[in-house]
């Protein structure tokens, strides 16, 4: 299981990038961290390494999840994310 983010702060901080099938390709320090809705409840994790996006990609296509929009945060931010 990988690293999750509250999706609040990962809003607030990151910058949000176009999400589709492919993986954003970020470079330097960043992280690609995805903000899922399911309705009741959100959650962040951690979507740079491309099997973690193309896991939650696939759970976001066949409907577990309403939204999923990907966000590029730096690496030195990520502690203000922390749940």
């Amino acid at each position: 299981m990988g690293v999750y983010y509250s999706p609040e702060k990962v809003k607030q901080v990151g910058e949000r990038i176009w999400s589709g099938e492919r993986q954003p390709v970020v470079v330097g320090p960043y992280r690609l961290i995805a903000v899922l809705d399911r309705g009741l409840w959100k959650c962040a994790p951690d979507v740079t390494d491309p099997k973690e996006y193309a896991q939650f990609y696939k759970s976001y296509y066949e409907g577990l999840f309403i939204s999923m929009h990907v966000y590029k945060v730096h690496e030195k931010r990520l502690k203000e994310c922390e749940q």
